[in-house]
């Protein structure tokens, strides 16, 4: 059979784009080397931020608007609300901060928010314990996201329209031919007029000209939980940047799971040795109640359990979502540096869009590829 598109890779973006392909009736076949829903990239685990004030830059704002829209249009025509609204915060401890670039977020992209002192932050939030100088700013549409079950849901749905989605399937090569694509499994050789590649760490391996530009980076997580939990269940997700400059992340409980904590860029492990497990270690460990006991103190004395996963990064941590340079046949979905979850129905949106050759809905020029290549 000849397809319409195949897709490589079914993490959060290749998920999300088979699944918007199929609503439109295309062909498409999609494969992932390791088994569906695993958990060896980014996409995995049972909750995401998902936040309206995006301090990242303006580049990210018809993103943000088609990325809340999308959730919404899931809840609405389909009945699956995958979205719970807790508020969120950007505090910070820094003059020249993610305070200060939030703030801008907010005013420019006209989004509903609040400038909060300590004062206000101990009177709204008393679990949290600050010190004086910290300033946030309040995002009341921000949240988290059921990841592992909205991309589960997506991949189900997709096959209900009749996508054909294969795990343990590696390709082992690919080539364009006069009518599209020929992509070589192991055990099949499948022909599509069109390719979209979202395979995030290893995507380097089907396009060697992004071997430079990407980088996978380890994260840990962890989850912390007491016989006192309910002093947290209150808490909106936040972002906390202490005075190096180090941004940590907190949700809070969830579906009887702990408050969740992680740290941006965690230690800093990066390359290509670092996409292969190492397991937790002691510093990992260490970092994450560093920072949780400047924030919450007391909870890092009571780890429920930890995770491990990796980004894959731009060079300037921003997406990169488009044609392929020289190919108008082939959509190119990696990386999205380690925040791109929150976006993913939105951006199997616009590579459906850009695979059927339509008019594409939201403005993506400020992730082009071109900028790298």
């Amino acid at each position: 059979m000849h397809y319409d598109v195949c897709i490589i890779g079914l993490g959060a973006m290749g998920s999300a784009t088979a699944w918007s392909l199929s609503t439109s009736g295309a062909s498409v076949i999609a494969l992932d080397q390791f088994a569906l829903g695993h958990d060896k990239g980014s996409s995995h685990g049972e909750t995401r931020i998902i936040r309206s004030v995006y301090f990242e830059g303006r580049v990210y704002t018809p993103l943000v608007r088609a990325a809340y829209a999308a959730w919404d249009r899931i809840h609405k025509q389909y009945g699956r609300q995958f979205l719970r609204i807790t508020g969120g915060l950007d505090i910070s401890l820094r003059q020249d901060s993610v305070f200060e670039a939030a703030l801008t977020a907010a005013q420019s992209g006209g989004f509903a928010h609040e400038v909060l002192d300590h004062a206000d932050l101990a009177s709204r939030f008393p679990a949290l314990d600050l010190p004086k100088k910290a300033r946030a700013v309040w995002s009341p549409d921000s949240g988290l996201l059921d990841s592992d079950d909205a991309i589960k849901w997506m991949r189900e749905d997709a096959i209900r329209n009749g996508a054909d989605l294969r795990g343990e399937t590696r390709v082992t090569d690919w080539s364009k031919t006069a009518n599209g694509y020929k992509i070589k499994t192991a055990t099949d050789t499948i022909t599509a007029r069109k390719l979209v590649i979202a395979a995030g760490a290893w995507a380097a391996e089907l396009i060697p000209q992004l071997a430079p530009i990407l980088t996978p980076e380890r994260q840990i997580l962890c989850w912390y939980g007491s016989d006192e939990m309910s002093a947290y269940n209150d808490l909106p997700i936040f972002q906390y940047e202490t005075e190096d400059s180090e941004r940590y992340y907190a949700f809070p409980p969830h579906k009887g799971a702990g408050l969740k904590f992680g740290l941006y860029h965690h230690r800093r492990q990066r390359g290509t040795k670092y996409i292969e497990s190492r397991g937790v270690e002691l510093a990992d460990k260490s970092a994450l109640a560093a920072g949780l006991d400047q924030c919450l103190p007391g909870l890092s004395a009571h780890p429920q359990r930890y995770a491990e996963c990796r980004f894959t990064l731009a060079p300037d941590d921003r997406f990169l979502i488009g044609l392929m340079p020289g190919d108008k046949d082939m959509v190119v979905l990696a990386p999205c540096s380690g925040h791109g979850f929150k976006f993913a129905p939105a951006i199997g949106d616009i590579a459906a869009e850009l695979a059927l050759e339509k008019q594409v809905s939201v403005d993506i020029s400020g992730f082009a590829l071109e900028r790298v290549l």
